[in-house]
């Protein structure tokens, strides 16, 4: 099995459910991205902060293991990391900290483990070097930041680092179990911390006590996460299908459970992604078992993250997430206040940023462009439609006022049979000059061309787009397989974010990018998809 089937299956199963789904973020995808340690490394760096010796480590693991003979190997990093946290208050006038921690004293003064606020410092400081990353994985991260848009409702993480605020920058952010519990929350655009976060290092999960009271709570925090397992697709990701704490975590869920139906619901919805090394790809239901019962779920078995990304990018919503959270949590609150006189405003969708103390009634609909709207799209508001297929623009305004303005403006050389094989008048004369796209050059070079693909051309070429993207123009438009091109178009649009701009509105970063392709032969590719798939109609 092969990504692409991956990708495919994964589609089509989030197609069948009508909410965005939720990621269930566990450490394995940090230390894909930070290089951050696990939790044993993560105790092995602190006991040596401790003990000052190589096996600072199994020091520790021997004290604990002596202490609880019949312990399982899952429960013993808590109980190591609580006689590490004894320790750094007994000692912590002479461990040496790190100079961040200095500003910290005020947290001390509080009564706030110095332990914790040493591991806060620790995940504060993490921040990826995209040059220590591998190509796949600058195109993974890419993919996710491309995602945080219109396509993932929301994140459940056990993760203490930034990295997901830093992806996800316009989602809420809750703080531990009670921030999570005493919330009203609504379900999109947000990010549940419930181990904690190195923002609040008080919050931090990570010693036995720690992890006892959290599961006293945790059925609680189970009958508050229950409608996100019900409604939405939740997908796990870097986590082992043994992971202590999502077992109990569904265990929770499936005690909340009553209705067989619902049951049923939870199997089509739980999607665990578990990463293999080899290209031993595979899908497979998978069975988590508990004392009289069991949770089903489908496992997907991938050396990479890239075609779980590109099924989750290829199922986009209309509004942003952002947008779509901010306007349930206004209507929440004016349906929540009794007396909202004097602040009731009828307000357009994208200014719900810029008013405050106001309760919002908002109308949603479509709504045509004034004629100056249409005369101010941009030769880059056409492109990006041509591509993503979702402006929603009025065909009869694009035609007669937009694409004659922008042929005069760029030479003639915009993309315009998506529009005119909708159109049903008389087309402005400016349009009917445009004749065909390809130059007399790139025609007579398709006989050295004749038998090669876009895949052949990326086989031959590996990263460097550069080179591939000025290269398909030479291509014979029989051998061109317009589902491949698009996907390549914007896999680019992601990989590579300034693309349609020219050379000199490009970033110092992009310029010095030897495989960064120019925007003119980029946007020739993207017309010559235009082209292909809408001119026959």
């Amino acid at each position: 099995m092969n990504n692409e089937d991956i990708k495919n299956y994964l589609e089509n199963k989030l197609k069948k459910i009508p909410a965005a789904p939720f990621l269930f973020i566990g450490s394995g995808i940090t230390r894909r991205y930070l290089g951050a340690p696990s939790f044993k490394e993560l105790l092995e760096i602190f006991s040596k902060k401790i003990l000052r010796d190589e096996m600072a480590f199994t020091i520790y693991y021997n004290k604990v293991k002596a202490a609880n003979e019949d312990i399982k190997e899952e429960n013993i990093y808590p109980l190591i990391a609580e006689n590490i946290e004894k320790d750094f208050r007994k000692n912590f006038a002479k461990i040496k900290v790190d100079k961040a921690f200095q500003e910290n004293k005020n947290l001390l003064k509080k009564g706030i483990s110095p332990f914790k606020i040493q591991v806060a410092e620790y995940f504060k400081s993490l921040e990826y070097e995209s040059k220590n990353l591998t190509e796949d994985l600058k195109v993974e991260l890419n993919l996710l930041k491309a995602s945080s848009e219109k396509n993932i409702s929301g994140i459940i993480t056990t993760n203490y680092d930034l990295l997901l605020e830093n992806i996800f920058s316009d989602f809420k952010v809750y703080i531990g179990q009670e921030d999570l519990l005493f919330s009203h929350i609504q379900e999109i655009g947000e990010i549940y911390k419930i181990h904690g976060s190195c923002k609040n290092p008080e919050s931090i999960i990570i010693t036995a006590r720690d992890y006892e009271k959290f599961n006293e709570k945790n059925a609680y925090l189970a009958a508050k996460l229950l409608t996100i397992f019900i409604e939405y697709p939740v997908i796990f990701m870097g986590y082992s299908v043994n992971d202590p704490n999502i077992r109990k975590i569904l265990k929770s869920i499936s005690n909340c459970l009553v209705d067989e139906n619902k049951r049923k619901r939870l199997k089509e919805n739980l999607f665990f992604i578990e990463w293999v090394e080899s290209e031993n790809n595979d899908i497979s239901s998978f069975y988590i078992n508990f004392e009289n019962e069991n949770i089903e779920m489908t496992k997907i078995k991938t050396n990479s993250f890239i075609p779980i990304y590109n099924a989750i990018l290829s199922n986009k919503r209309k509004f942003s997430i952002r947008v779509l959270r901010q306007i349930k949590e206004q209507l929440y609150e004016l349906v929540l206040n009794s007396d909202p006189k004097e602040k009731i405003r009828v307000v357009n969708i994208n200014e719900i940023n810029t008013t405050e103390n106001i309760e919002y009634v908002i109308g949603i609909g479509v709504t045509k462009l004034a004629e100056k709207g249409y005369n101010s799209i941009t030769l880059e508001d056409i492109y990006k439609d041509i591509i993503y297929d979702d402006r929603n623009f009025d065909i009869n305004s694009i035609v007669t006022l937009t694409l004659p303005l922008l042929l005069s403006r760029h030479s003639n050389s915009v993309p315009i049979y998506k529009y005119i094989s909708k159109y049903n008048g008389i087309l402005p004369e400016k349009i009917k000059e445009v004749s065909d796209i390809w130059t007399k050059d790139e025609k007579s070079r398709r006989k050295d061309y004749e038998n090669i693909t876009l895949e052949k051309l990326k086989e031959k070429y590996k990263d460097n787009d550069k080179r591939i993207v000025k290269e398909i123009s030479y291509l014979n438009p029989d051998n061109i397989n317009l589902e491949e091109l698009l996907e390549y178009i914007k896999s680019l649009m992601i990989k590579y974010p300034e693309i349609l701009k020219n050379k000199k509105k490009r970033s110092l970063k992009a310029i010095e990018n030897k495989n960064y392709p120019e925007s003119s032969p980029f946007r020739k590719i993207i017309k010559i998809y235009d082209y292909l798939k809408y001119k026959k109609k």
